[in-house]
């Protein structure tokens, strides 16, 4: 049985390499495509949630997976002033 610890000292010491096969996963790879395809097509903030796989990839890639449930914070998040501290 290998230690969580020794698991990711091989994924840190061979990042470069781990990205890519994970990224050459069939799933990965559909999804980065129908993200590609159709992200030009989102023109408002409610279009971006209402679509769920854009959604579920993009918190995906920002390792917000775990709050894709949240549509509701994000759309608040997402609609927010910038320069409101």
């Amino acid at each position: 049985m290998v230690s969580t610890f020794l698991t990711y000292r091989t994924y840190a010491q061979s990042l470069p390499r781990t990205l890519a096969r994970i990224a050459s996963q069939r799933e990965i790879a559909r999804e980065e495509e129908y993200y590609q395809a159709n992200i030009g097509k989102v023109t408002s903030v409610d279009e971006f949630l209402d679509d769920r796989r854009l959604f579920a990839y993009a918190m995906k890639a920002h390792g917000l997976e775990d709050m894709t449930y949240a549509k509701a914070f994000m759309r608040k998040v997402l609609k927010s002033d910038l320069t409101d501290a």
